[in-house]
C-alpha cells in the first residue's frame, strides 16, 4: 500500500467528493435546461403544425380562388367580344381571338368612327357606260373600323 495518511486520505476524499457535487449539480442545471428547450421545441412543434394546416387551406381557398377567377377572367372576355359584335357589328369570328387589350383599344378607337358624309346619287351613266347608281357602297361602322386598323398595322 502507499504511505498515504489517514488525514490525506480524507483530504482527497472530501475533494473528490466536492468535485461530485459540483458535477451534479452541473447536471442537474443541464437538465433544467434541457427541459426548458424541450418545452421551447414542442411549443414550437405545435405552432408548426397549426401554421402547416392553416397554409394547406389558404393553399385550398387559392387554388379555388384562382380557378373562379379564371373563369371570371373567360366570361368577362366572352361578353366584351359579344358586345363588340352587337354595338359595332363586328363579326364573330372577328373578335373571337382578342385579348383584353385589343378589345379595350377597339372599344376606345371605335367610338370615335364616324360614317362619312353621304355623297349625293343621282342617276347616270358610270365609266363603264353602264346607267345607274355610280356611288359607292355606303361603308358600315366596322368596314371604317377594319379600313383604320389596317391602315394603323393592327389586324
Amino acid at each position: 500500500m502507499s504511505d498515504l495518511t489517514t488525514t490525506e486520505l480524507q483530504a482527497q476524499i472530501t475533494s473528490l467528493t466536492q468535485a461530485l457535487d459540483a458535477a451534479k449539480a452541473g447536471i442537474a442545471e443541464k437538465d433544467k435546461s434541457l427541459a426548458a428547450m424541450t418545452g421551447q421545441f414542442n411549443d414550437l412543434s405545435t405552432r408548426h403544425k397549426t401554421l402547416d394546416a392553416a397554409h394547406t387551406d389558404l393553399t385550398g381557398k387559392h387554388t379555388v380562388l384562382a380557378d373562379t377567377h379564371g373563369k371570371l377572367q373567360t366570361t368577362v372576355l366572352a361578353s366584351r367580344r359579344s358586345g363588340l359584335t352587337a354595338k359595332f357589328g363586328i363579326p364573330a369570328d372577328k373578335v373571337a381571338n382578342l385579348d383584353a387589350t385589343a378589345i379595350d383599344l377597339l372599344e376606345a378607337t371605335l367610338p370615335d368612327v364616324k360614317p362619312p358624309a353621304a355623297k349625293p346619287t343621282a342617276p347616270g351613266f358610270d365609266i363603264k357606260g353602264s346607267s345607274g347608281n355610280n356611288a359607292p357602297a355606303p361603308q358600315t361602322d366596322m368596314e371604317r373600323a377594319q379600313r383604320i386598323l389596317e391602315k394603323a398595322g393592327i389586324k
